[in-house]
């Protein structure tokens, strides 16, 4: 799933941001293994690092994909080729994960964990 320059999107519903915060909270074993989040778990991606990972929970549900993105790294160029796939927001998107270095290949399109629910919506390059 490793991938230089490419970014991974999951878009969906938390009912609060304690509850998207949760389902992203890596957990750690005492020896200090990566025991992953209940994202990372539910949709079998496997380690990776913090830096590479944006995530954004939204008050108010955005209008466009765009405004979901806006503010996001390399916007410039994501934005533009996430709008090129056919992504369509759900009227209750209120929330965003990008997982850069990521191509997302598993079989998991979609994830229902303790008050959060999220689609995987593809994955493009980010570096032009």
């Amino acid at each position: 799933m490793e991938a230089h320059g490419v970014v991974s999107l999951w878009l969906g519903h938390a009912k609060s941001r304690a509850a998207f915060d949760a389902a992203l909270a890596a957990e750690f074993a005492r020896d200090g293994d990566f025991l992953g989040s209940p994202f990372s778990r539910g949709f079998a991606v496997g380690y990776y690092e913090d830096a590479t990972r944006e995530a954004v929970f939204f008050e108010t549900t955005p209008k466009s994909l765009r405004a979901m993105l806006a503010g996001s790294s390399y916007a410039d160029v994501t934005v533009p080729n996430f709008e090129a796939l056919p992504i369509r927001l759900a009227l209750d998107d209120n929330c965003v994960v990008l997982l850069y270095e990521i191509r997302f290949t598993g079989e998991t399109r979609r994830w229902h964990g303790d008050g959060v629910q999220l689609r995987f919506e593809g994955s493009v390059k980010y570096e032009r």
